[in-house]
Parts: C-alpha cells; sequence; structure tokens
C-alpha cells in the first residue's frame, strides 16, 4: 500500500535498497504488484530486476574505494595476509 503511488518506480526503488542496504522481501512485493496488474508481469519484473543491480553497485563502490582498510576493521590482518599468500601462488 505504501509503494503503490511509486508505480514501477517503487518496485526500482525498493529492489535497490534492498540489494544496497538491507534485506528484505522483494519477491513478495513483486508478486504483489503482479497480482494488482498481471499484464505488467515482465515489467515490474525487469525493474526490480535493474534495481536490484544499481543496489548491488553501491555495495561494490564501498567495497572497491574502501579496499583494504574495510576488511582490516572485520577481519583479523594475519587471516588477510595469510589469504593474500594464498591467492598469490601460481594455479598447478
Amino acid at each position: 500500500a505504501v509503494l503503490k503511488p511509486l508505480g514501477i518506480w517503487g518496485v526500482l526503488g525498493f529492489a535497490a535498497v534492498d540489494a544496497a542496504f538491507l534485506g528484505m522481501p522483494l519477491d513478495a512485493i513483486v508478486a504483489g504488484y503482479v497480482w494488482a496488474n498481471p499484464r505488467r508481469l515482465l515489467l515490474y519484473c525487469a525493474m526490480a530486476a535493474a534495481g536490484s543491480a544499481l543496489g548491488s553497485i553501491v555495495i561494490y563502490v564501498i567495497g572497491y574505494k574502501g579496499g583494504e582498510v574495510l576488511l582490516q576493521g572485520a577481519i583479523d590482518v594475519p587471516l588477510i595476509a595469510q589469504d593474500r599468500q594464498h591467492l598469490s601462488r601460481p594455479s598447478p
């Protein structure tokens, strides 16, 4: 009911927030939209997929820009060094 005034843009926005920050029931939202207007099934699914992709880009940019500094705050430094050593070995 809250997203209804936003129409298809509500699906896009909800999917972007779902992918970027919070894990929310996107499937239930899309199903509700499709139930209300079955002829727009592909449009709702495409908007949800696009919103999810856009939201994932936010997380990617945060990880890319933050890099190892963000990892050091969440993971022990010796473990990061061990992983770096493991990944630098050539494949057999």
